[in-house]
């Protein structure tokens, strides 16, 4: 029995959970993508590297920003999560660049930025505005 709920939901209610938190963790921020899309279209390469699960990883696979994206890792299919030093090794590898320094991780968690500091890749703590993304991967107008 699950205590917050009060009883099991049954297979119509888990459905429905789960489309709900598929839906809100597969919501993109409009301004993101637009950087994304000017980035890529400068012929910045770019790596997607998510703690999302299976069900998660595949919904993402769908999206049209999934394009822009050399390579995506995802947890669930690599069985390692951020901040993980070796899940940071495997996006090192994907991205072909020897030297950490001239990649940069963007991430909105500050754990996993502060684990991708100390394998030497730069960072960006991403905390809801564009503007810092802007900066960091366009050129100045």
């Amino acid at each position: 029995m699950n205590e917050a709920i009060g009883a099991h939901p049954g297979p119509r209610l888990l459905r429905e959970l789960l489309a709900a938190d598929t839906d809100m963790w597969t919501a993109t921020d409009a301004g993101v993508v637009s950087v994304l899309r000017r980035a890529h279209a400068t012929g910045v390469p770019m790596v997607l590297l998510s703690n999302a699960p299976s069900h998660l990883s595949t919904v993402l696979d769908t999206h049209d920003w999934r394009r822009m994206m050399a390579q995506a890792l995802y947890s669930a299919r690599l069985q390692l999560c951020k901040p993980a030093p070796a899940i940071y090794q495997q996006a090192l590898q994907a991205t072909a660049v020897r030297d950490p320094r001239r990649v940069l991780f963007v991430d909105d968690r500050l754990d996993n930025c502060q684990a991708a500091a100390r394998l030497g890749l730069r960072t960006l703590h991403y905390t809801g505005s564009t503007d810092g993304l802007r900066t960091a991967l366009l050129p100045a107008d």
